[in-house]
């Protein structure tokens, strides 16, 4: 999220910190009125605001809203509760075959960095919202901290290192430690490693459930280091067994705690802090100390001190007199104390943090130098005389916005290195100038929302548009979508152009005709665009009719969907919406054809009603329409026998699978949000009679949020199929429509996972991670091309390719590497076109292209290599077979030349080609072999045989039909 900065004049003036101090107590209630805070319980207090209307707010509404239906709340150790149902379904195996088939990362771009912490040994450790724990040395670079994604949660909060055991001992705390305004997601306890995080241990003994954990602090200068203390929004809880148990601290129980900070001199001497005790909402600990070790804590008594939201601590290791503090008003406001916590000076700091204080701040101190601190908010404030004045802290460098956290070297004191929501920077002049840490090692630290794989990977993210992704290379930002990218469709009929929509940005549709390499055009519709209700847009491609895209969003008023459409490829679109309006006040969702129908749609809605999104608002919806979105009605949604209405849950996706019943062309499947209490309601619904009536077919599914349901089948005709469902804790699928439910496969991180799609190219499926970027994994079997696809350059293709009936396979401008002994193979009423400098590679032989009788072929310009049966096309009497077209393909081999044979087919054209071959050849073949057809057209072909020694051969050999 980016700020527009401006340099404010800090107050440069003297005052005596207890006069401050009073004037802070008598103008404490007018700076309450100012703050803009809208309360929200759930588990634990939290904080959003009421009005703003930034994309960190409209994200927050999107994401969390449709958790807490249908009661406003998740309940208490819900989400531990759907981890440990995961790791039971787990312990049954997977899907497919671990040793083969296992979750891969296509990694991603940088995005939010929570913690940052050195180890002694000059190594570096950060963790990301839903990234985990990843760490940075010379030799290596970056890498996942959990190389064996064996963390059941990867919400970072915060760390702790133990550099006195070897290796270190790190302590990871899960559950982000923030107030409001972005989702703060729920962790799962504290975790412990001794071998850099090849194991790690869940060491939450004695600690209570869904903790947002501020800070982790190892007591200085103890033997064996075995008191730890953790800050957390229950309470200060403290294990003096370096974690195998814990307990709460006396006094804090069910307090906000923030921070914890021991002296380096004196290790009974220690500093907690917090909200104030009298916050109207987060009801904090306020600022205590202790003077034996962290076992008890006085409450400070003094008035020129008076944290109220989120405050934290940083005490100088060299002197512990100066000891800094920041506390959370909207805007940040600074203390320092010079005598050791006795008394403390006040300064406000313009950090330009827009009520984001809550959710992004820290205060550090430098090592040696106790008048040089740092502040981040939004932006980085720097001081150099103990806090009375502050500037700008970026230096002379770029640096990104929204800072979390920093630290010093160890060993070098002028090196210092802060993360934000770009990503980490570097400094070696204690913070004079900085430079980006990442910029060679990518962290994929990517919350994706949707993908779409056409010619590239893309993927809308937060922060930064869409990211895009060849198969030579990683993601890379695309400078044609700002804010939060979102929806986006790279369309089968033309895979060049790329449409996509933002939020947080009027719900703009952005398009660009050169495969995302720049914008072409933005089209605002009219209409609402409320942003939380609407932040992923409604765009769909019709399945059938080339050019055809939908949208929808709600009218002016908010009375009536209107639904709206191009023909030409999203270049313009029908602004006066007469199309298909639906009645109804909440915002579209999905706008989903009939498998088999186009005439037949589903359109889904939810959304909150009112000014607060969290009181009841889930009047989720249903609509179908029978002529192509022209007029709706709404579908009832009743259980199988009528009895049950189906949950008020928000409905993440609307799927249509081909029916095997004539009656009806499709079977309806629903997924949904939201954790359900008591009776397994159900987050997967399926109806056989186009959603007159539903089924429950959840299984065996954690207790989990659905976000998207994928599906298909090995083989051409319509026989089993394989069901695979995208939840909050893992990809799971079913063999058995949704009897029972089995985890897909191995390695993929613990993440909320927001959108599958299936790549029939190379029959995987490729997820979309809240935190990990997107990660793909091969399927078994053959691939099996059922429409129309397109394959982008640079594939290896490792299993046969079956083009079926109906389906299209398009390859221009690709390099295609196929392996030994493998071949495509077109079946009756499947269709291979080959463009420009399509190029079918092998390195040592494979086995060509085969049409069988009904199959069609137009090649022009295409390549050839390593191949003796480059083409084999085959006919039959009683198959109608559309004709062939082979035309200025070259014919590359280095140890035969290659045969197109061509058998009992008529209406075959071979034109303008040119088989190459060495000038002595073990193996001479003729290069065109034709039996038993007619009408073939062989012309102006060059065969270049004129260094061959068995010249009397004639390259081409055929026999018409009798």
């Amino acid at each position: 999220m980016f700020f527009e900065v401006e340099q404010i004049n800090q107050n440069n003036h003297c005052v005596n910190s207890r006069e401050k101090g009073n004037t802070r107590m008598k103008n404490l209630s007018s700076l309450i009125k100012l703050l803009l805070f809208t309360l929200l319980f759930i588990n634990s207090t939290f904080l959003v605001s009421g009005s703003d209307d930034s994309s960190s707010f409209k994200r927050n509404l999107w994401f969390y809203s449709q958790r807490y239906a249908p009661d406003d709340t998740i309940s208490e150790a819900f989400m531990q509760n759907a981890v440990s149902e995961r790791l039971f379904i787990e312990s049954s195996g997977y899907m497919l075959n671990p040793l083969s088939n296992s979750w891969i990362s296509l990694g991603g771009i940088i995005g939010r960095i929570n913690f940052v912490k050195f180890t002694n040994d000059n190594r570096v450790i950060i963790g990301g919202p839903n990234a985990g724990p990843w760490i940075y040395d010379n030799s290596t670079g970056w890498q996942s901290l959990d190389p064996n994604n064996k963390l059941t949660s990867n919400v970072s909060g915060a760390i702790a290192i133990d550099n006195f055991t070897n290796p270190p001992t790190i302590y990871y705390g899960t559950g982000e430690g923030r107030y409001g305004y972005t989702y703060s997601y729920l962790g799962n306890g504290i975790f412990k490693t001794t071998n850099w995080g090849n194991n790690w241990t869940n060491i939450s003994n004695g600690l209570e459930s869904d903790l947002k954990i501020f800070r982790i602090t190892i007591r200085p200068g103890e033997e064996n280091n075995e008191q730890i203390f953790a800050a957390t929004n229950k309470g200060l809880y403290r294990s003096t067994n370096s974690g195998d148990n814990w307990n709460v601290v006396a006094g804090t129980s069910g307090l906000n705690c923030n921070d914890i900070q021991f002296s380096q001199q004196t290790n009974t001497k220690a500093y907690l802090t917090g909200p104030s005790p009298s916050h109207q909402t987060l009801k904090g600990v306020g600022f205590r100390i202790s003077t034996d070790g962290g076992e008890t804590f006085t409450i400070y008594a003094g008035g020129d001190f008076l944290p109220y939201g989120r405050t934290q601590l940083a005490v100088c290791e060299s002197n512990d007199n100066y000891i800094y503090a920041i506390s959370d008003y909207g805007n940040i406001y600074s203390y320092t104390s010079t005598d050791g916590g006795s008394s403390f000076y006040y300064s406000h700091v313009n950090t330009e943090t827009n009520a984001q204080g809550g959710h992004n701040m820290f205060i550090k101190v430098a090592l040696n130098e106790p008048n040089v601190a740092f502040i981040g908010g939004v932006a980085l404030r720097k001081t150099t005389n103990y806090g009375r004045t502050f500037f700008s802290g970026t230096g002379t460098e770029p640096i990104y916005y929204d800072f979390h956290d920093m630290d010093f070297n160890p060993n070098n004191s002028d090196e210092v290195v802060v993360v934000n929501d770009g990503g980490i920077f570097k400094s070696t002049n204690n913070g004079n100038n900085w430079v980006y840490f990442n910029n060679t090692d990518q962290i994929p630290f990517m919350n994706a929302y949707r993908i779409s794989n056409g010619l590239k990977l893309f993927a809308g993210v937060t922060d930064r548009g869409f990211a895009a992704r060849t198969a030579i290379s990683g993601f890379a930002d695309s400078f044609w979508g700002t804010h939060d990218g979102t929806s986006i469709l790279s369309l089968k009929f033309n895979p060049n152009i790329v449409i996509g929509n933002c939020g947080a940005d009027d719900g703009r549709i952005r398009r660009s005709t050169n495969n995302g390499n720049s914008l072409d055009n933005v089209v605002l519709l009219p209409g609402v665009w409320d942003g939380g209700n609407d932040w992923i847009g409604v765009l769909t491609e019709h399945p059938t009719s080339p050019g055809y895209i939908y949208t929808a969003r709600r009218n002016t008023g908010r009375t009536e969907i209107d639904i709206y459409r191009s023909t030409d490829y999203g270049a313009s679109w029908i602004t006066n919406p007469v199309f298909g309006s639906v009645s109804g006040t909440r915002s579209p969702q999905n706008f989903t054809f009939s498998s088999k129908n186009p005439d037949i749609v589903y359109l889904s809605t939810s959304g909150y009603d009112g000014p607060n999104w969290y009181t009841q608002y889930f009047k989720r919806a249903l609509y179908k329409s029978t002529n192509g979105g022209a007029s709706w009605l709404l579908t009832p949604l009743v259980s199988e026998d009528d009895t049950e209405t189906i949950p008020n849950l928000y409905i993440t996706r609307v799927v249509t699978i081909p029916s095997s019943n004539s009656n009806y062309p499709d079977e309806v499947y629903l997924t949904f949000s939201g954790f359900y209490t008591g009776t397994n309601l159900g987050h997967i619904l399926k109806s056989t009679n186009e959603g007159n009536n539903w089924i429950n077919i959840n299984g065996n599914l954690p207790n989990s949020p659905v976000n998207d349901l994928v599906w298909w089948n090995a083989e051409c005709g319509t026989g089993q199929k394989t069901l695979a469902a995208a939840t909050d804790v893992g990809v799971f699928s079913s063999t058995n429509d949704g009897l029972s439910w089995q985890l897909l496969a191995q390695n993929l991180p613990m993440a909320p996972v927001l959108d599958l799609e299936y790549v029939r190219y190379n029959n995987s499926l490729l997820a979309s991670t809240f935190g990990r970027g997107v990660w793909q994994v091969e399927l078994e079997g053959d691939i099996y091309i059922k429409e129309i696809t397109s394959i982008p350059t640079n594939t290896t293709i490792s299993k046969n390719i079956v083009i079926c009936n109906g389906g299209e396979l398009n390859i221009n401008n690709a390099l295609l590497t196929i392996n030994d002994n493998k071949q495509i193979i077109i079946k009756n009423g499947g269709k291979l076109v080959g463009g420009t400098d399509a190029a079918f590679y092998s390195s040592n032989s494979w086995n060509g292209i085969v049409v069988e009788p009904g199959g069609e072929l137009i090649l022009n310009g295409c390549y050839f290599d390593q191949t003796s049966i480059p083409i084999t096309i085959g006919g039959d009497a009683f198959i109608p077979s559309p004709s062939i077209s082979v035309t200025n393909c070259n014919f590359l081999n280095n140890t035969a030349i290659g045969t197109i044979t061509i058998n009992n087919r008529d209406n075959v054209t071979i034109n303008s080609c040119k088989w190459s071959y060495p000038g002595s050849l073990s193996v001479f073949n003729k290069a065109i072999d034709c039996y038993n057809s007619n009408d073939i057209l062989i012309d102006d072909n060059d065969f270049n045989i004129i260094t061959e020694t068995n010249a009397d051969i004639s390259a081409i050999f055929y026999r018409l039909r009798k």
